[in-house]
């Protein structure tokens, strides 16, 4: 794989470069999403057939599996468990994992009922997302998140590309939450009954155990075993 990047480099610096910046993107990021600020040029090397093997080797050697979809114009990566034992990846924080299955419960029903654009995004609202949370922690009489801390948690969906957040629109107290159809490769099935799992869990963050497949995203501070997200 060495050879094969010395000789793109050797052939085109520029295109290699491209290359180099949008594998950094893409790791810093785990998702790039096409229109999002800075995307175009990663997006392009990234979807660019030339590179197919090289960056599927290159992903495959780090314990990832690489992920495009045309229609829907992302590209993402998700850890390979099954092909890289050994590997440590890192967890998401409790109360990040807990709302991205309560988005993951939305995307689902929203698309159900045809709610959705040309690339499958979900439009819906932090009070919407706050509302369907409550519901179901409710149906178990168990402590919810405080609406900041979803709220922060949403701020770290969103630096990672899983959805996008609109403006704050102050005579509504709200703004708009753009779940992205991503989120349906990192939450796997049964969503609701995970969320579920965790709302009756009396567990501290530390204590808990992971519930999906993989997702290597990047942690702060906080992390716990919460969740490998899955493909």
């Amino acid at each position: 794989m060495i050879t094969d990047f010395s000789e793109l480099e050797h052939r085109d610096e520029k295109r290699f470069a491209e290359v180099r910046q949008a594998i950094n993107t893409l790791w810093r990021h785990q998702i790039v999403w096409l229109g999002d600020h800075g995307s175009h040029l990663a997006y392009q090397s990234l979807t660019d057939p030339r590179h197919k093997g090289l960056l599927e080797k290159f992903f495959d050697i780090a314990g990832c599996h690489l992920q495009i979809n045309s229609v829907q114009q992302w590209v993402a990566i998700f850890p390979d468990c099954d092909s890289a034992e050994g590997i440590s990846w890192p967890k998401l924080p409790l109360h990040t994992t807990i709302a991205l299955l309560v988005l993951a419960v939305l995307h689902h029903e929203k698309m159900e009922a045809g709610e959705f654009d040309e690339r499958g995004v979900v439009c819906t609202t932090f009070n919407e997302c706050m509302e369907r949370y409550e519901d179901i922690v409710d149906q178990n009489g168990t402590a919810k998140l405080q609406a900041k801390r979803f709220e922060d948690a949403l701020q770290d969906l969103a630096k990672r590309h899983v959805i996008k957040l609109g403006d704050y629109i102050s005579e509504l107290e709200d703004y708009e939450v753009l779940i992205r159809p991503v989120l349906t490769h990192l939450t796997g099935q049964a969503a609701l009954e995970k969320l579920q799992q965790y709302a009756n869990s009396r567990e501290s963050a530390e204590e808990q155990k992971p519930i999906c497949d993989p997702e290597v995203m990047s942690v702060g501070e906080g992390e716990t075993d919460a969740q490998e997200i899955s493909q």
